[in-house]
């Protein structure tokens, strides 16, 4: 099984990125933590997209900020993804 790892997949980058490597036959880990609604408030949101990318069964979302590296040192591990793609 293909398994990837992108950061920044509810983002408009991310969430293409996703979709193309679901349509491609992997299976998606998605890092995300909506950072762009801290920023920008609620309509900066990315929980719609996120949402949307979560009816593929083979889309998995992780909730973990990418700046706490031992964390995504820990995911990276655990996942063992074939590629990795950084969108956020």
């Amino acid at each position: 099984m293909k398994k990837a790892l992108v950061t920044g997949s509810g983002g408009l980058l991310g969430s293409s990125v996703v979709k193309k490597l679901i349509e491609e036959g992997y299976v998606v880990y998605g890092v995300d933590i909506n950072m762009r609604e801290k920023l920008f408030g609620v309509g900066g949101s990315v929980e719609n997209s996120i949402a949307k990318l979560r009816e593929s069964p083979n889309y998995e979302h992780i909730t973990q900020d990418i700046r706490e590296r031992q964390k995504i040192i820990d995911w990276i591990a655990q996942i063992k993804p074939s590629i990795i793609v950084h969108c956020a």
